[in-house]
């Protein structure tokens, strides 16, 4: 995910962005100098502005301005479903599929266990998933238990 910002992953920010574009490109690193340039070079228009701040922080960034950097900048402004769309916009995802998370919770009397994954597949495939990963669990649970209570035979006898 730590590839080199392309124009058209800047265009399709630009496009999408508008209203935390300052944000945006605060969190990108430029400085408020230079958004108050950039900003008054491009004109009145919050698309070209934003398309050029973009552009300057791929410059004066160089090759650390990556997608993964504007991906993060993207979700620490709130902006996850920007961020979201934009991976799977520039993503090789076929039609009728989608980024899908699937988050599996196991609790015991001990503790509670989570974990979180996103893949790029339909709905139901996230269900599946999410079951066999849970049976999986359970299935070590029981054997966990019986390891132990053999140990414990051994010991007992």
């Amino acid at each position: 995910m730590d590839n080199i910002v392309t124009t058209e992953q800047l265009d399709y920010v630009a496009d999408n962005v508008c209203g935390d574009s300052k944000r945006l490109l605060r969190k990108l690193g430029l400085k408020e100098t230079t958004l108050d340039q950039v900003f008054h070079d491009a004109g009145f228009g919050i698309r070209e502005q934003v398309y050029q701040g973009l552009l300057k922080c791929k410059q004066t960034k160089g090759s650390a301005f990556t997608f993964g950097r504007l991906v993060n900048a993207l979700r620490n402004i709130g902006r996850a479903d920007l961020a979201e769309n934009l991976t799977a916009e520039m993503s090789d995802i076929p039609p009728g599929e989608n980024k899908v998370l699937v988050k599996v919770t196991v609790k015991s009397e001990v503790t509670t266990f989570e974990m979180t994954t996103s893949f790029i597949g339909s709905e139901e495939d996230a269900k599946s998933i999410q079951s066999d990963i849970q049976k999986k669990l359970r299935k070590m649970r029981k054997e966990k238990r019986r390891g132990l209570n053999k140990i414990l035979d051994k010991i007992l006898k």
